[in-house]
């Protein structure tokens, strides 16, 4: 699932660089059409996201739906959703993912502005160059480093990960404001 899921930081950060590049020049003024370039690589990109995002519905099956699953008593979705409202852990966990994104978002997009601002002057082309081999950069060492967090976290507990792992992605954004 991580794999996968650094694919989106690979691609997503080429992006830009395709946009701006030489397929989509508009020839009347010579200069990229971005936003063109970002309208026909989102179009292209949609079936395949379709697609990818019903394979799980299609062919994974609960692992132990057999054997447990099966058995257990069928549940209401209203009953469940009143379940899931009232879980504290639930609402703990959502909190965190949720100030986690927020917080990759708006530091991320600050990096990309002093990327594109100050680093590179203005200077789109070269700003999505260094945007792309970022992610490239992202994407092997987060591939590379999973069975290092797959051994720590059969070492170590649950929650000592998380504050690991919260800890070590809050110092890593911070480092944007310097780096």
């Amino acid at each position: 699932m991580s794999v996968f899921g650094k694919f989106n930081g690979l691609i997503g950060g080429w992006v830009l660089a395709l946009a701006g590049g030489a397929l989509f020049v508009d020839p009347a003024t010579g200069k990229p059409d971005i936003v063109r370039g970002v309208q026909t690589i989102t179009l292209c990109s949609l079936p395949l996201l379709i697609l990818l995002g019903m394979l799980p519905g299609w062919f994974v099956r609960e692992r132990y739906y057999d054997r447990d699953a099966s058995h257990q008593p069928k549940t209401s979705l209203w009953t469940s959703m009143r379940e899931s409202a009232t879980c504290r852990p639930l609402w703990v966990l959502i909190a965190i993912s949720f100030l986690v994104v927020m917080g990759f978002a708006s530091v991320g997009v600050l990096g990309q502005y002093l990327n594109i601002y100050l680093v590179n002057g203005g200077r789109l082309g070269a700003a999505s160059l260094i945007e792309g081999w970022k992610g490239t950069v992202m994407f092997v060492t987060g591939v590379s480093l999973i069975p290092l967090w797959t051994w720590l976290s059969e070492k170590l507990d649950k929650p000592v990960m998380v504050v690991i792992l919260l800890g070590g992605g809050m110092f890593g954004h911070a480092l944007n404001w310097f780096c």
